[in-house]
């Protein structure tokens, strides 16, 4: 049986017309809208970042009124430093939106990524994650290489070196509702049917609820 795990929406579209998304949102039989970061838009200032929290915040509270829940989706760009604090702009959402009108849709790819310690980063969040979004890293190059130095890039689940079985763990001891696969570039031998296959079997057998 198919469902819809979530809505995404740009925070321009939800402070615009909130009731739109919402009725989008009870259409497709979801609680929960999702913010896919910030185009244009500078993470490294903390007068941006403030008037941001601000906005998730009233937009979470008003979803939150319609028993929805705003979720924020993460990139690689959130974990840039604020210039004159000693914190990443993830840490500065965190501590800066009410914790009850937002949450988080982490995918742990991209702080991997960044360099970042996505154990350390899910114990940051705690039960504030409310959906976990799973693509493994890696490289598929075998044999020899003419450089030491190889691009990595997304992997079927299970196939990488991302901890993902350490993360399943405590995505479900913090209670997320549902994990999401992304696969949508390099696919085992070029199929995507075959890299659903492969990333399935290994989210049947380490992801359970």
């Amino acid at each position: 049986e198919l469902a819809v795990i979530s809505l995404h929406t740009d925070l321009g579209t939800l402070k615009r017309d909130p009731e739109a998304v919402i009725r989008d949102a009870e259409k497709l039989g979801t609680d929960f809208v999702v913010i896919t970061g910030m185009y244009r838009f500078d993470y490294t200032s903390e007068s941006a970042l403030e008037g941001l929290c601000r906005d998730l915040s009233s937009c979470g509270e008003r979803l939150l009124k319609a028993k929805k829940h705003l979720l924020y989706h993460n990139h690689n760009v959130e974990f840039l430093p604020v210039e004159g604090r000693g914190e990443t702009a993830y840490d500065y959402i965190l501590s800066h939106t009410d914790p009850v009108k937002v949450g988080f849709e982490l995918d742990t790819y991209w702080p991997a990524e960044a360099g970042v310690d996505v154990l350390g980063l899910m114990d940051k969040i705690g039960e504030r994650m409310k959906l976990w979004h799973v693509t493994d890293r890696g490289s598929r190059v075998k044999g020899f290489v003419m450089t030491p130095i190889l691009k990595s890039d997304s992997l079927e689940a299970g196939t990488g070196n991302m901890p993902l079985s350490e993360l399943a763990k405590k995505a479900e001891a913090y209670g997320a509702y549902a994990a999401v696969l992304e696969t949508h570039k390099n696919w085992i031998d070029r199929s995507p049917l075959k890299s659903i296959e492969v990333s399935g079997k290994w989210m049947k057998e380490h992801i359970h609820g």
